[in-house]
């Protein structure tokens, strides 16, 4: 953040001699890593080569396109047992090194289902669903808590900007694996049931050695990421991030007319706010790169940091965790299975595969959008908006068979422009509601949420999808996120903030 003119407090000084290009570093690694995780959202496209050629191959003769379920299902049943480990290996580790082995076993199973493609379907749920979950839950979230340290104040525009890296990865990866597969844009000519599968020899030849392509292309990438990845020295957070120059006169006049002084400033110690001009008051030596101050403001952060064991106590985590549960709910069949819904009406291979690539641009603009929307009004008002949208994308988008293919690619283009804000959200209001210091293995303990949504979730959607058919799941899945709304009704931040006293912004 720049300085205003005229500003001469050596606070101002600090931040030129401690740049910010380093922070705008972190962020791009941070988007390089992301980029390689965010091609799960590749399965719903994928997932139609991959069962064709296992079905029609005879190596799974019995598998269904909703089977492929199981392999988002394996994959976020380990994201819930895996993410908190993230913390700790990040404390014993570092940031880089951590992104670095685990990135590269996330890469690796992708490799290796080159053999478990031609072998079984338990086979390839376990190397392409459950290990790359492992893999990629601890990497997941070391990038974002890298970029909230290096940004304090923009938590959720920074986690934002990183999450859409992980949302345009499909927008690359999605076209790569089609005319890679499929160069000729055959289309399904296997009608089996209500289901039709590729059984062209020339599709389906491709279909192992693309995991080999993949495998190897996202261990590069994971490389360059990993080396970007860094966390801030005391000596080098950007003043511009602990001392916020920014002031609105009148909150700041309702402060100074608080009886309560102290507490204020606590508070915005613990928030890295602390304004320019109370700042020269109370700290009038400010020499030396200022290392001892800074260490101050992180030793009173911390005391505002609940331990995972105090977390697990508090009413906001388990409103957090039911959020993350019923939402994976109402979106997974949607990301998993746009695909095969799409083929019952659409004839068209390569404008399907495009769909899902224009998808992953909502995805990764959506995670900016919501990001700074977040930043700028209270979660429950944010939160509650995204789901009332999505609620209505959901319910209508079975009217899309009417309107015609370009209709069904607007719906799934809005409604992953909708969910995305959840994953932007979530992370910031965790950090902010139980502090930084453990904020790795908190919300570790939210995603833990997963494991009963891969588990039970996924056979109910499977079992129902038999019941109500695509129609059905849509309303269904709609319903879901509604109860989502509810539950951020009843969600009130832990602590106050300073912006309960802001005039502009009224937090929850």
């Amino acid at each position: 953040m720049a300085s205003r003119p005229g500003d001469t407090n050596k606070g101002n000084n600090l931040a030129l001699t401690n740049p910010t290009w380093k922070g705008v570093l972190v962020i791009i690694g941070s988007i390089i890593v992301e980029f390689t995780l965010g091609s799960s959202y590749t399965l719903g496209n994928f997932s139609t080569y991959i069962i064709s050629y296992m079905r029609v191959r005879g190596i799974s003769p019995d598998i269904l396109y909703t089977s492929s379920i199981w392999i988002s299902a394996s994959n976020t049943i380990a994201t819930g047992f895996f993410m908190f480990v993230s913390g700790y290996l990040e404390k014993c580790f570092g940031p880089r090194i951590t992104t670095l082995i685990a990135g590269w076993f996330f890469s690796g199973c992708i490799a290796l289902t080159y053999f478990s493609v031609q072998y079984s379907f338990p086979c390839l749920i376990l190397t392409y669903g459950f290990l790359i979950g492992i893999g990629g839950s601890i990497v997941y979230p070391v990038g974002l808590n890298c970029a909230m340290r290096w940004f304090p104040n923009k938590k959720a525009t920074a986690v934002g900007v990183v999450l859409a890296g992980y949302g345009m990865a499909a927008f690359f990866w999605n076209p790569l694996i089609t005319f890679y597969i499929n160069p000729k844009n055959f289309t399904p000519n296997r009608k089996i049931g209500n289901e039709i599968y590729f059984s062209q020899p020339e599709v389906l030849d491709n279909v192992p050695s693309c995991f080999l392509v993949l495998g190897s292309s996202y261990a590069v990438i994971l490389l360059l990421g990993a080396l970007l990845t860094f966390n801030p020295k005391l000596s080098s957070v950007p003043a511009s991030q602990t001392i916020e120059t920014e002031s609105d006169s009148n909150s700041e006049s309702d402060l100074e007319q608080s009886k309560n002084e102290d507490q204020i400033q606590l508070m915005r110690i613990s928030r890295k706010r602390v304004k320019p001009e109370l700042q020269q008051k109370n700290q009038p030596n400010i020499n030396s790169e200022n290392k001892d101050y800074k260490t101050e403001i992180l030793e009173e952060e911390e005391e505002f940091s609940l331990s995972p064991q105090e977390v697990l106590k508090t009413r906001q985590f388990y409103l957090l965790w039911f959020i993350l549960f019923f939402l994976n709910q109402s979106i997974d069949f949607i990301c998993t299975l746009y695909k095969a819904y799409g083929q019952t009406f659409i004839k068209n291979d390569h404008f399907l595969s495009m769909t899902g690539a224009f998808a992953s641009i909502a995805n990764a603009s959506g995670r900016m959008l919501w990001g700074l929307i977040g930043d700028r009004f209270p979660f429950k008002k944010t939160m509650f908006s995204l789901l009332l949208i999505l609620t209505f994308l959901l319910a209508s988008l079975s009217f899309t068979e009417k309107g015609g293919k370009f209709m069904f690619s607007i719906w799934i283009f809005l409604i992953y422009l909708t969910f995305s804000g959840t994953f932007v959200l979530l992370p910031a209001i965790t950090q902010k509601t139980f502090g930084a210091k453990h904020y790795l293995t908190n919300y570790g303990l939210v995603f833990t949420s997963h494991i009963l949504n891969g588990s039970l979730g996924s056979y109910m959607t499977i079992e129902l999808k038999k019941i109500l058919g695509w129609h059905g799941m849509f309303f269904l899945s709609a319903g879901i996120s509604s109860i989502c709304a509810i539950f951020t009704c009843l969600f009130t931040e832990l602590k106050p903030s300073l912006n309960r006293f802001s005039k502009t912004t009224t937090r929850d």
